[in-house]
């Protein structure tokens, strides 16, 4: 009689190397926490936890270019269709970023933070008070919706404060750039021009790295390049305010440090650098950049 068959014990099984087809021995996976058969996505670390590395997965540079025409278009129109294209923009972004923090447990109300971001874009065809009216109502209308929604040992600060940082945050980066087409167009251009260059050069260098900082680097040279056409254009020709040629190269260096710590703005709006909020990645550029241009804009070159 044959003996029965024996089935490999788990120990035994899990202490030798497994064999592979054809006779090749194969190391075993390392041990270690696992969902279902793959293993667990390690979390991010160092600089990745407050950047977003760019991804080149699915019709992100088509959209990317979709947006650069629409955008184009929007600026050509006038400022009323820049305010709207740029409310919406902000609006989508406030709802997305109070959708990733509801996954997480917090409680944002998403209604008043799209209100508030999408709003105050539309203010700044009016000017400055009113965007800052809009911004100071938003403060007000989220302690009110969170005292209506209040649970119990769930503090309601805490819920409005969120609702605040999105859409502020949100807000004032989407109302810059409306701002500064009031202010003047080529002061626009310029903002737009810089912020989409260093936005590139990020994106296109940044997808293939395996840390942030390639990205930031190439958008850095990508802005200087342009700086550098524009101040040979302004040496031609007088593109006011723009009457120096070392403007284009001081404006644009502003644009280029702080377009880094708008990247970390936004992912401190966010509950992860990860999280999935495409619209509100198409502005985070402007969240330091765009204030900081105005302001320079205003009191260096005396224009408001």
């Amino acid at each position: 009689t044959s003996s029965p068959a024996r089935t490999p014990s788990p120990a035994s099984s899990a202490s030798g190397p497994a064999s592979a087809p054809g006779g090749f021995d194969r190391a075993p996976l390392p041990a270690g926490p696992t969902t279902g058969s793959l293993p667990a996505v390690p979390a991010p670390r160092g600089l990745a936890r407050v950047f977003a590395m760019p991804d080149l997965h699915g019709p992100r540079i088509r959209v990317g270019v979709l947006w650069g025409l629409v955008l184009a278009g929007a600026f050509w129109a006038g400022l009323p269709w820049l305010g709207a294209l740029y409310g919406l923009i902000a609006a989508i972004a406030a709802l997305q970023a109070g959708r990733e923090w509801r996954k997480v447990g917090s409680q944002p109300n998403r209604l008043v933070a799209a209100l508030g971001a999408g709003g105050m874009p539309v203010a700044a065809i009016w000017g400055v008070g009113l965007t800052g009216a809009v911004a100071i109502a938003v403060v007000v209308l989220a302690l009110v919706a969170a005292l209506l929604r209040r649970r119990r040992r769930k503090p309601f600060l805490s819920s409005a404060g969120m609702t605040v940082r999105i859409s502020v945050f949100v807000g004032l980066a989407a109302a810059s750039p409306v701002l500064m087409y009031r202010t003047s167009i080529v002061g626009a251009l310029l903002l737009i021009g810089f912020v989409t260059a260093f936005d590139v050069g990020n994106f296109m260098v940044g997808a293939e790295a395996a840390t942030p900082l390639p990205g930031i680097f190439a958008g850095l040279i990508v802005v200087g390049v342009g700086a550098f056409a524009i101040s040979v254009l302004v040496s031609v020709f007088e593109l006011e305010p723009f009457a120096d040629a070392q403007h284009p190269w001081i404006f644009g260096g502003v644009v280029g440090l702080c377009a880094p710590f708008g990247e970390v703005a936004a992912s401190l709006t966010l509950p992860a650098a990860s999280a999935e909020a495409p619209a509100l990645r198409r502005l985070d550029s402007l969240m330091v950049a765009g204030p900081a241009f105005l302001v320079l804009f205003w009191s260096y070159l005396g224009v408001a």
